[in-house]
């Protein structure tokens, strides 16, 4: 199986067709992880779907999520719950958990870097969506 990792919320809400499931995970990196700087924990929220298509390319989206939250934790569980909201409200089904093929993850620690959303980012980007598709 394929997969096809996205970089803007946008993108990946777009190639979702009427009732795809979304899987999402959020947790939380510790300091100095190979793949975290050493000053500062990090928040991650990963969203996967087959976008509809049973057997077809897995999406994939994995965010950074800042924000002033004493917990990385925390953090990422807030990012993920306004998440989950907005989709929910858009008529597609989220899970907690992941679908994974051969690769994805690999490439996720590579490219899993490049969407970075502070929390207030992110309230923003969803409520404008809640009034029209998000393009």
């Amino acid at each position: 199986m394929k997969f096809l990792i996205l970089f803007s919320f946008p993108l990946f809400f777009k190639h979702l067709a009427e009732g795809s499931k979304v899987y999402s995970v959020a947790y939380s990196e510790a300091a100095g992880s190979s793949t975290v700087p050493k000053d500062k924990a990090q928040s991650f929220v990963l969203l996967t779907s087959d976008g509809g298509i049973a057997g077809g390319i897995i999406l994939a989206m994995q965010m950074i999520i800042t924000g002033d939250v004493e917990s990385p934790l925390d953090l990422a569980v807030k990012g993920s719950d306004k998440i989950d909201e907005f989709l929910t409200g858009k008529g597609i089904s989220v899970q907690d958990g992941v679908l994974l093929t051969a690769g994805l993850h690999e490439a996720l620690r590579y490219w899993g870097k490049a969407s970075i959303y502070s929390l207030d980012e992110l309230e923003e980007l969803l409520d404008s969506g809640k009034e029209a598709q998000l393009t």
